[in-house]
């Protein structure tokens, strides 16, 4: 059975509710758009028994996604990345996807 830790659950309500509150249109109905990557991080380990047949390991989808938690704030505040920054988004795009394989 799926699980979502409570945690995960009460920040992307939050988060939701921040919004609609704000008067802006809302990027989504469902609450996993109001994640966070490490949000998304907690999921995975929570579902193991579901995710693992996806991915190779545990450990590997913690540090991508940490690495794109960090790198997502300039890029989503529209800012233009270091060139090493750059190309650290590239890597762990493909070190994310390596996990998939």
């Amino acid at each position: 059975e799926e699980t979502v830790p409570e945690s995960v659950r009460k920040n992307a309500e939050k988060n939701k509710r921040k919004e609609l509150s704000s008067g802006v249109t809302p990027r989504s109905s469902g609450l996993i758009d109001y994640t966070t990557f490490g949000e998304l991080g907690e999921i995975i380990k929570a579902n193991w028994p579901i995710f693992g047949d996806m991915f190779r390991d545990i450990q590997a989808v913690e540090k991508v996604l940490n690495t794109l938690n960090t790198l997502r704030a300039p890029i989503a505040h529209c800012k233009a990345l270091a060139e090493d920054e750059e190309l650290r988004l590239h890597l762990a795009l493909r070190d994310w996807f390596r996990q998939m394989e």
